[in-house]
């Protein structure tokens, strides 16, 4: 459909039958021509672009046409709009659509492990275990990336499961940890045995909430909704048996 830019403009229309009003080798503006000018512009075309097209006006004339008719003018303004508005979300789109691709593929360069495997994913958890920071662990060449475990966890409840485990552990080694600290500071090295020990305490209580913050967590929403649909043998009632024995004490079950 045609653009209607409209008859109102501000300096004296050019008579299109006599010529007068015309710069010299002044094109004549025609609707179909703004149109097409709006169309290209919107695609991403630049002016500069539109008007080396033999079939399309000089930059000077579509200048002139603009400052003759305000609703052309108007719509060269939207469609440029338009372009800007796509140029400035591409990259976010593109980086939202090369992190769903990865977490699809699960890897994040073709030398890196991507595929499965239970003696990598064993490596993995019992290298956390150890204490060991999962960032760390992915440095390694051998190791997969923090996207491939990210989407192996995503994809195996076996294999989350063991994540957790391990993070348990890892845990209770940094608490490990920080008991050493204290016990071999000195007056020198109190202050930041201090600030080391509160790390790794707040380490830990994010590693295990369940054992080790000084709260206990509250619960998200759909945790709780699954935990009352599913029963006692679904999977967050599985993961969170102090939840699922409130819920079956409050009378969520039959």
């Amino acid at each position: 459909m045609t653009p209607d830019f409209g008859p109102e403009y501000d300096s004296p229309r050019p008579d299109v039958r006599t010529g007068a009003g015309f710069e010299p080798n002044e094109g004549r503006y025609t609707e179909e021509t703004g149109a097409e000018i709006c169309l290209r512009l919107a695609a991403g075309w630049s002016l500069n672009a539109v008007c080396r097209d033999p079939d399309m006006p000089s930059k000077p004339t579509v200048l002139k046409w603009a400052e003759r008719r305000p609703a052309f003018a108007a719509a060269m303004a939207e469609a440029r709009a338009r372009t800007a508005d796509r140029a400035e979300a591409a990259p976010s789109r593109r980086l939202r659509k090369q992190l769903a691709r990865l977490a699809e593929r699960g890897r994040l360069a073709p030398d890196r492990p991507g595929i499965y495997s239970d003696a990598v994913a064993e490596t993995v958890c019992r290298r956390i275990a150890h204490g060991e920071a999962l960032a760390d662990i992915c440095r390694d060449p051998d190791m997969p990336s923090h996207v491939t475990v990210g989407a192996w966890a995503r994809r195996s409840p076996a294999f989350a499961y063991m994540l957790d485990l391990a993070r348990e552990q890892q845990a209770q080694v940094k608490l490990d940890l920080a008991w050493k600290i204290a016990r071999d500071a000195t007056p020198a090295t109190v202050q930041l045995a201090r600030l080391r020990i509160q790390t790794l305490r707040w380490q830990a209580a994010r590693l295990s909430p369940r054992a080790f913050a000084d709260r206990a967590p509250i619960p998200p929403r759909h945790v709780m909704e699954s935990i009352r649909e599913d029963g006692p043998e679904g999977y967050w009632a599985q993961q969170h048996p102090e939840l699922a024995a409130k819920s079956q004490a409050a009378g969520d079950w039959d």
